[in-house]
Protein backbone atom coordinates (compact mmCIF):
# COMPACT_ATOMS: atom_id res chain seq x y z
CA UNK A 1 0.00 0.00 0.00
CA UNK A 2 1.71 3.34 -0.73
CA UNK A 3 1.38 6.67 0.69
CA UNK A 4 2.66 9.93 0.51
CA UNK A 5 5.56 10.99 2.56
CA UNK A 6 5.69 14.36 3.80
CA UNK A 7 8.31 15.61 6.27
CA UNK A 8 7.90 17.50 9.47
CA UNK A 9 11.24 19.15 9.25
CA UNK A 10 13.10 18.73 6.43
CA UNK A 11 15.67 16.14 5.84
CA UNK A 12 19.67 16.20 6.39
CA UNK A 13 21.44 13.35 6.16
CA UNK A 14 20.92 10.20 3.44
CA UNK A 15 22.49 6.62 3.98
CA UNK A 16 23.14 5.62 0.50
CA UNK A 17 23.52 2.18 0.09
CA UNK A 18 24.64 0.22 -3.36
CA UNK A 19 24.70 -3.66 -4.70
CA UNK A 20 28.04 -5.20 -3.97
CA UNK A 21 30.80 -4.55 -6.26
CA UNK A 22 31.69 -2.12 -8.43
CA UNK A 23 29.21 -2.34 -11.49
CA UNK A 24 27.16 0.19 -9.68
CA UNK A 25 29.96 2.87 -8.99
CA UNK A 26 28.83 5.33 -11.69
CA UNK A 27 25.16 5.34 -10.27
CA UNK A 28 26.36 5.97 -6.90
CA UNK A 29 28.27 8.60 -8.07
CA UNK A 30 25.61 10.67 -9.66
CA UNK A 31 23.33 9.92 -7.02
CA UNK A 32 25.54 11.32 -4.35
CA UNK A 33 26.40 14.00 -6.26
CA UNK A 34 22.93 14.91 -6.76
CA UNK A 35 22.20 14.56 -3.33
CA UNK A 36 24.78 16.89 -2.57
CA UNK A 37 25.13 19.76 -4.96
CA UNK A 38 21.50 19.99 -5.70
CA UNK A 39 19.84 19.38 -2.85
CA UNK A 40 22.47 19.79 -0.16
CA UNK A 41 22.20 17.04 1.66
CA UNK A 42 24.71 14.96 4.21
CA UNK A 43 25.90 11.80 2.08
CA UNK A 44 26.69 8.77 4.29
CA UNK A 45 27.58 5.41 3.04
CA UNK A 46 28.95 1.87 4.33
CA UNK A 47 32.53 1.89 5.36
CA UNK A 48 32.94 -0.97 2.72
CA UNK A 49 31.89 2.06 0.10
CA UNK A 50 33.84 4.13 1.59
CA UNK A 51 37.09 2.43 1.16
CA UNK A 52 35.89 1.82 -2.77
CA UNK A 53 35.08 5.13 -3.69
CA UNK A 54 38.17 6.58 -1.82
CA UNK A 55 40.51 8.94 -3.81
CA UNK A 56 37.65 9.82 -6.03
CA UNK A 57 38.24 13.61 -5.47
CA UNK A 58 34.76 14.55 -7.23
CA UNK A 59 33.15 12.56 -4.15
CA UNK A 60 35.06 14.02 -1.24
CA UNK A 61 32.33 14.96 0.63
CA UNK A 62 30.74 11.30 1.10
CA UNK A 63 30.79 10.63 4.92
CA UNK A 64 31.09 7.04 6.25
CA UNK A 65 30.85 5.27 9.81
CA UNK A 66 33.99 3.55 11.38
CA UNK A 67 32.79 0.80 13.53
CA UNK A 68 29.96 -1.42 14.53
CA UNK A 69 28.97 0.92 17.56
CA UNK A 70 28.57 3.95 14.82
CA UNK A 71 26.45 1.47 12.70
CA UNK A 72 24.11 1.12 15.78
CA UNK A 73 23.81 4.75 16.20
CA UNK A 74 21.79 4.87 12.27
CA UNK A 75 18.92 5.97 12.82
CA UNK A 76 20.10 8.67 15.09
CA UNK A 77 20.88 10.44 12.13
CA UNK A 78 20.30 9.34 9.19
CA UNK A 79 16.52 10.75 7.88
CA UNK A 80 16.49 8.46 4.86
CA UNK A 81 17.85 5.77 2.95
CA UNK A 82 18.36 5.67 -0.61
CA UNK A 83 19.37 2.06 -2.62
CA UNK A 84 20.88 1.43 -5.32
CA UNK A 85 20.46 -2.53 -7.04
CA UNK A 86 17.37 -4.96 -6.12
CA UNK A 87 15.53 -6.36 -3.82
CA UNK A 88 18.79 -7.73 -2.01
CA UNK A 89 19.86 -3.89 -0.65
CA UNK A 90 16.10 -3.36 0.34
CA UNK A 91 16.77 -6.31 2.78
CA UNK A 92 20.32 -5.40 3.60
CA UNK A 93 19.12 -1.70 4.59
CA UNK A 94 15.87 -3.24 6.43
CA UNK A 95 19.16 -5.38 8.75
CA UNK A 96 21.09 -1.98 9.43
CA UNK A 97 18.11 -0.72 11.27
CA UNK A 98 16.67 -3.49 13.97
CA UNK A 99 14.46 -1.19 15.29
CA UNK A 100 12.64 2.02 14.00
CA UNK A 101 13.73 2.43 9.99
CA UNK A 102 13.64 5.55 8.29
CA UNK A 103 12.06 6.02 4.87
CA UNK A 104 13.65 4.02 2.17
CA UNK A 105 13.55 5.02 -1.53
CA UNK A 106 14.97 2.41 -3.78
CA UNK A 107 15.94 2.61 -7.12
CA UNK A 108 15.66 -0.45 -9.75
CA UNK A 109 19.15 -1.01 -10.89
CA UNK A 110 19.04 -5.46 -10.22
CA UNK A 111 17.05 -8.30 -11.71
CA UNK A 112 13.99 -8.47 -9.47
CA UNK A 113 12.55 -5.63 -8.20
CA UNK A 114 9.46 -6.61 -6.02
CA UNK A 115 11.04 -4.49 -3.46
CA UNK A 116 11.94 -1.64 -5.67
CA UNK A 117 9.85 0.66 -6.41
CA UNK A 118 11.26 3.76 -8.49
CA UNK A 119 13.38 3.42 -11.55
CA UNK A 120 17.01 4.56 -11.47
CA UNK A 121 16.30 6.75 -14.59
CA UNK A 122 13.45 9.06 -12.82
CA UNK A 123 15.94 10.27 -9.55
CA UNK A 124 16.57 13.41 -10.62
CA UNK A 125 13.14 13.95 -10.12
CA UNK A 126 11.79 11.38 -7.37
CA UNK A 127 15.08 12.54 -5.00
CA UNK A 128 13.50 16.22 -4.98
CA UNK A 129 10.00 14.86 -4.35
CA UNK A 130 11.26 13.09 -1.57
CA UNK A 131 13.54 16.32 0.27
CA UNK A 132 10.71 18.88 -1.24
CA UNK A 133 8.06 17.33 1.06
CA UNK A 134 8.99 19.26 3.92
CA UNK A 135 7.92 22.64 2.47
CA UNK A 136 4.05 23.07 2.63
CA UNK A 137 3.11 25.22 -0.37
CA UNK A 138 3.18 23.62 -2.84
CA UNK A 139 2.65 20.09 -1.22
CA UNK A 140 4.93 17.75 -2.71
CA UNK A 141 5.88 14.37 -1.61
CA UNK A 142 6.85 11.06 -3.17
CA UNK A 143 4.56 7.33 -2.61
CA UNK A 144 6.48 5.01 -0.28
CA UNK A 145 5.34 2.00 0.36
CA UNK A 146 4.59 0.67 3.83
CA UNK A 147 6.15 -2.82 5.13
CA UNK A 148 5.75 -5.41 7.75
CA UNK A 149 8.81 -5.60 10.14
CA UNK A 150 8.26 -9.00 11.37
CA UNK A 151 10.14 -10.44 14.83
CA UNK A 152 11.18 -14.13 14.35
CA UNK A 153 11.93 -16.62 16.78
CA UNK A 154 12.92 -20.08 15.43
CA UNK A 155 11.33 -22.92 18.51
CA UNK A 156 12.41 -26.42 19.06
CA UNK A 157 10.50 -28.84 20.84
CA UNK A 158 8.45 -25.23 22.09
CA UNK A 159 11.53 -23.85 23.40
CA UNK A 160 13.56 -20.80 21.90
CA UNK A 161 16.38 -22.01 19.66
CA UNK A 162 19.35 -19.65 20.81
CA UNK A 163 20.53 -16.78 18.36
CA UNK A 164 17.82 -18.20 16.21
CA UNK A 165 15.93 -14.51 16.54
CA UNK A 166 15.71 -12.52 13.12
CA UNK A 167 13.94 -9.16 11.70
CA UNK A 168 12.15 -9.58 8.69
CA UNK A 169 10.93 -8.07 6.13
CA UNK A 170 7.15 -8.42 5.17
CA UNK A 171 7.37 -12.42 5.28
CA UNK A 172 8.80 -15.49 6.93
CA UNK A 173 9.50 -18.67 4.70
CA UNK A 174 9.76 -22.04 6.72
Amino acid sequence: QNHMLVWKTCPKTVLVLKKRGKALLPHLRDVARHLWFELNLQVVVEPEVGREISGMSDLDFVETYDNEEDAGKLHEFVDFVVCLGGDGVVLHASNLFPGAMPPVISFNLGSLGFLTNHWHEEYHKDLPDMCNSCYPTPLSGVFVTLRMRLSVQVMRKGKPVPGKRFQVLNEVCV
